[in-house]
């Protein structure tokens, strides 16, 4: 769950604001912790992680988007390619040698 999800690194006063969704890290791991106690729980997990040496991927709010926008261009980018795959499929093509059968 580490791998594949981050936290937005913001001020306390800005939690209301974002309504929990900044915690994504704690979210995936404890689903049913209150949004309350999130920040809180952030902070154990993040300890936890330094103890045994597992990256916690915590970005600031613009470094956070970098993050999200070139995720979602590269899963575009990989959309892209299965949609041609599949044209050259069903139209009866040889993906390798760009002919029909």
């Amino acid at each position: 769950m580490l791998r594949t999800t981050m936290d937005i690194d913001c001020p306390a006063w800005l939690d209301f604001f974002h309504g929990g969704l900044q915690f994504q890290v704690i979210h995936h791991l404890f689903p049913r912790i209150p949004r309350h106690n999130l920040r809180r729980t952030q902070k154990l997990v993040q300890e936890f992680c330094d103890d045994v040496g597992i990256p916690y991927a915590l970005y600031g709010f613009v470094d956070g988007n970098k993050m999200v926008v070139g995720t979602l261009a590269e899963v575009s980018r990989q959309a892209a390619i299965l949609a041609k795959c599949q044209e050259v499929i069903t139209a009866g093509g040889d993906p390798l040698h760009g002919h029909s059968h």
